[in-house]
């Protein structure tokens, strides 16, 4: 390559990296904004709304993922449903809170007949109907479900005052700077490749900064916030920020992994430098059922 071809490269690579850290501060602030008007309001609606966007459309783009092997989900029933879930679950929380989730299991119930109608009413002769109604499932399952943990962590009524909207900040906050690490990381001194056949940009360095990262932000935000007193500072941060970081990375590998198997590079466009929602939220997905396994463990 000649000078002036490595000098554009560069210049290149460095304003995509101007711009992943511009989006993602936005990002970032607005993130604390749903969460300032949690702690301000004492509700938990703003939360409770963002998670319905974001589990509406990281089922969208799964369903997209899926129309690029020539299946065909219910694509707007399935997003549609993996949004409405957590007003299910804020009803349950609102209305019986700590007696069960009568609202969510019915809900859930619901759905599954209603695809199974549709099934019947619109694709009886689809030679891929099984196909079909398979990955319409694994979205709901996928985004939904592996999703409700974070809402649940966020909404437990077991836990003390203001407790479930810190450790929802200490959970993303855990995953998220792993990601940010691991990116700087990888990019700085990052030369074994950890995954080739799955994501050959994820090196073995990357990978052990962005774990260090997680234990480290856990490690000072835990002793840090008074309405986690409750819990073992110490062990709990260090089991928290190992479990969350090895899990988001793994996560983020299973997405790598669908898009792989469709040839594509993300799961959407509606973030620039970032892709889709599902490139956002994908080590949330693998490590919020942990998270709150953990809290559980630990309480």
């Amino acid at each position: 390559m000649s000078r002036k071809g490595a000098t554009a490269l560069a210049e290149g690579t460095g304003k995509a990296t101007l711009l992943r850290v511009g989006y993602g501060l936005g990002m970032i602030l607005g993130l604390a904004g749903v969460f300032l008007l949690d702690f301000l309001s004492g509700k938990n609606v703003a939360s409770t709304l963002a998670l319905v966007a974001t589990g509406g459309l990281g089922c969208w783009e799964v369903y997209a993922l899926c129309e690029r092997k020539g299946l065909r989900p219910w694509k707007v029933t399935g997003a549609a449903a993996g949004g409405l879930l957590f007003v299910a679950q804020w009803l349950d929380a609102e209305i019986a809170p700590g007696e069960g989730m009568p609202v969510t299991v019915a809900f859930c119930l619901g759905v599954l007949f209603l695809l199974a109608l549709l099934a019947l009413l619109r694709r009886a002769g689809r030679a891929t109907v099984i196909e079909d109604l398979s990955v319409t499932i694994f979205g709901l399952f996928y985004v939904g479900f592996l999703l409700s943990f974070t809402f649940q962590l966020r909404n437990d009524p077991d836990l003390p005052g203001t407790a479930g909207l810190w450790l929802t900040l200490l959970f993303l906050g855990t995953s998220k700077i792993g990601d940010i690490a691991a990116f700087f990381t990888g990019s700085l001194v990052g030369k074994r490749r950890l995954a080739p056949p799955i994501s050959p940009n994820k090196t073995l360095e990357g990978s052990l900064g962005g774990l260090l990262a997680s234990i480290g932000f856990a490690l000072l935000f835990c002793p840090a916030i008074p309405a986690l007193r409750f819990l073992p500072a110490v062990p709990f941060a260090l089991a928290f920020g190992v479990t969350v970081g090895v899990l988001s990375q793994t996560g983020d590998l299973f997405e790598s992994l669908l898009k792989r198997s469709v040839h594509a590079k993300d799961s959407g466009a509606l973030v620039p430098e970032f892709g889709g929602v599902l490139d956002l939220i994908d080590g949330l997905l693998f490590s919020g059922p942990a998270a709150w396994f953990l809290v559980l463990l630990f309480r």
